[in-house]
């Protein structure tokens, strides 16, 4: 990565790097623990896979971080990528309910189909949806790669709640029912960093982060998208049929809070983006079977594969999770 800067007058901002990774050089010149002066214009930092890097002008008082940070990559989903596709909440989205009998984890929180790693918060929930249809037996994988807005862990020091939907669930369901939504779930998830979906991929990445003194821990995919811990992410077994993906979030909102929180972000619409894997040619959007009586079966979670530490650079911070 390349830094360049410019306008700088001379020597007055110096530039360090706390942690002496070794992995920046200014000008050609390792930059270490003791500041450097920034004398010339334009001046050019070149880092190799991360960095914590500190400029200060003392003469006015400022300072600056610049932390470029190394994801851990992913391997791909058992398959091929099939489709990406976004669902989109807009000011006047559907909303569905879920009821205070639902069945409940420890915190309260609903849990969908009765699955652990599916608990989203008991109240009213913008949603959308995206038909498909399965025409082949298999392992599928569904997973959410991208938000806009954008999701605030991915910057340094945008506001906590500047996304609408960075902390998203997803659901798949053989008939979807939005008054019924615990009825008829194929797969569902929260947080792809839960139990028995990532849990194993997210420990790997925050122990890296860790080891480089990163804000936060981040996964990397060879489709070229930076995942968050809270982006959905869940396998199932799936038997030909019409399926009905629903987009939606682990809050609830009742409709004024959900357009306070789009104002919030001063935008009028949010969508996440999530990526379809599975056999070649087994998944379509939309329903496209004709009426055959097919009842599709189900199975929950298979296990994801998992590789080591590939290059990917980020900007991040962590706000605290909830527990």
């Amino acid at each position: 990565m390349t830094i360049t800067f410019l306008n700088c007058d001379a020597d007055a901002f110096e530039i360090s790097d706390p942690d002496a990774t070794g992995n920046a050089t200014l000008g050609g010149s390792l930059i270490t623990a003791t500041p450097v002066a920034i004398a010339t214009d334009p001046a050019t930092v070149v880092v190799d896979e991360f960095a914590h890097l500190n400029l200060v002008d003392d003469t006015q008082g400022l300072t600056q971080d610049i932390n470029i940070n190394l994801a851990t990559t992913t391997a791909d989903p058992s398959g091929v990528l099939l489709e990406t596709e976004s669902i989109t909440l807009t000011s006047t989205p559907s909303f569905f309910v879920t009821p205070a009998n639902s069945i409940l984890n420890d915190d309260g929180d609903a849990l969908i189909g009765g699955v652990n790693e599916c608990d989203v918060e008991v109240g009213d929930h913008p949603y959308s949806t995206v038909d498909i249809t399965i025409s082949t037996p298999g392992t599928y994988t569904f997973r959410v790669v991208d938000t806009d807005p954008v999701e605030e862990d991915m910057y340094f020091g945008i506001d906590s709640d500047f996304s609408p939907v960075g902390d998203n669930f997803i659901a798949l369901y053989s008939s979807f029912n939005p008054s019924s939504v615990i009825s008829g779930v194929v797969g569902c998830n929260d947080d792809g960093a839960d139990a028995g979906v990532g849990e194993e991929l997210w420990a790997l990445a925050k122990d890296a982060a860790e080891s480089r003194n990163q804000y936060d821990a981040n996964v990397h995919t060879s489709t070229g998208f930076i995942l968050d811990d809270q982006f959905a992410w869940f396998t199932a077994t799936l038997q030909p049929g019409e399926y009905t993906m629903v987009g939606t979030l682990y809050e609830e909102y009742s409709e004024s809070e959900w357009l306070t929180n789009l104002d919030d972000a001063e935008v009028t619409e949010a969508s996440l983006t999530y990526e379809m894997w599975g056999p070649a040619g087994g998944l379509k959007l939309g329903h496209t079977l004709a009426d055959t009586g097919v009842n599709p079966a189900f199975a929950l979670w298979s296990g994801l594969a998992l590789a080591g530490t590939g290059v990917a650079i980020t900007v991040a911070r962590r706000r605290a999770q909830r527990s």
